[in-house]
């Protein structure tokens, strides 16, 4: 007998106070519908002295690079930057266009 009061009490609660997901409309959430991918912005500019972190001869060793080009990774839409040498002026990339994710890439 104990158990069908809780369980009424617990049905009467949920009919005054609480409301499933669905009931909560699209609007209030705080949900944005859209079609196109939010642009973030790229966090270095172009010709910018950056810096990575490379291993030499089994060392890490700092890099110091410009930013050549940079784009969104078509996998996880991240920016992406190839870079060059500092004044190289050939237009040669760093290790053959090799493609550095943000997070590796730091500012100088």
């Amino acid at each position: 007998m104990a158990e069908t009061v809780q369980a009424e009490a617990q049905y009467d609660a949920s009919d005054d106070e609480l409301q499933p997901a669905e009931s909560i409309p699209i609007d209030r959430a705080g949900v944005v519908e859209s079609d196109v991918m939010a642009e973030l912005p790229y966090k270095h500019e172009l010709d910018r002295k950056i810096q990575i972190t490379e291993d030499i001869s089994d060392k890490k060793q700092a890099v110091q690079l410009q930013v050549a080009h940079r784009r969104k990774s078509p996998k996880t839409g991240k920016a992406e930057y190839q870079l060059r040498k500092i004044g190289d002026v050939t237009g040669k990339l760093y290790s053959n266009g090799k493609w550095y994710r943000e997070k590796d890439v730091r500012r100088l």
